[in-house]
């Protein structure tokens, strides 16, 4: 009950706010875009905290007010999720007023909290809403994974610590490197905790990430050329 009231008086504060800007300044008349700066998709294990990356620009002559609403929260018991602008607000708070200036920008970010020892998916549904345009709208779903299914180690092999694959996090579409000192590689695999597999190229001690992967954490399995094979983790970014 008290997060209720709490809600409901920063909703009440935030509009008082805004009336207040209105007033002073005139009505504004700006106009927002929204933009994805990761994947809307994020993967993890269970108990990570996962992040999904935006840009709110108002790249318009006048200033622009928004409210971020999150209209769903469909995420399992245990978990959570958050809004983050200029103010990094509590799970329980669904929606921010946002104010941008003519000729700025505001990063978001959208929070995933994953319960520990749960596999699982959850997504929510953010709305951004200029108050002073009504056709000034946009919808962005995003999703979370989290799955341990990949953490366990081949029965004749073992586990490798993040370094032995550099740089880590890589970029996709880059190449990464890998210490040879394990071994030389026979056929390395890439595994996605949605559950798609795939084989990288590679050459000696370089191994080619495509272009098309989404960001996230993925689990990778090197086989070696003499039977042996270890298990890692590469975290992708945009």
């Amino acid at each position: 009950m008290k997060n209720t009231y709490f809600n409901l008086f920063r909703r009440a504060f935030a509009l008082v706010a805004f009336t207040f800007l209105i007033t002073s300044q005139g009505k504004a008349q700006g106009l927002f875009t929204f933009s994805l700066t990761s994947d809307s998709t994020v993967t993890g294990i269970p108990g990570a905290t996962l992040n999904c990356y935006g840009l709110i620009e108002n790249n318009s002559a006048d200033t622009v007010s928004l409210w971020i609403i999150r209209e769903e929260n469909n995420i399992p018991t245990g978990w959570a999720s958050a809004i983050c602008t200029d103010v990094c607000l509590p799970p329980y708070i669904d929606s921010s007023l946002l104010y941008l200036y003519p000729m700025t920008s505001q990063s978001y970010t959208q929070y995933f909290y994953c319960g520990l020892g749960q596999n699982d998916t959850g997504h929510v549904v953010m709305k951004f809403i200029n108050t002073g345009d009504s056709a000034n709208v946009q919808t962005q779903r995003f999703y979370a994974y989290a799955d341990s299914t990949f953490l366990s180690i081949p029965e004749n092999g073992r586990e490798l610590s993040p370094s032995h694959l550099f740089p880590n996090p890589a970029k996709r579409g880059t190449a990464v490197y890998h210490d040879n000192q394990q071994g030389i590689i026979d056929n390395i695999e890439l595994f996605h905790i949605q559950g798609s597999v795939q084989k990288l190229e590679f050459s000696f001690n370089t191994i080619y990430l495509p272009g098309n992967l989404s960001s996230g954490l993925y689990f990778y399995r090197i086989h070696y050329s003499d039977k042996s094979a270890a298990l890692g983790r590469l975290s992708i970014i945009q």
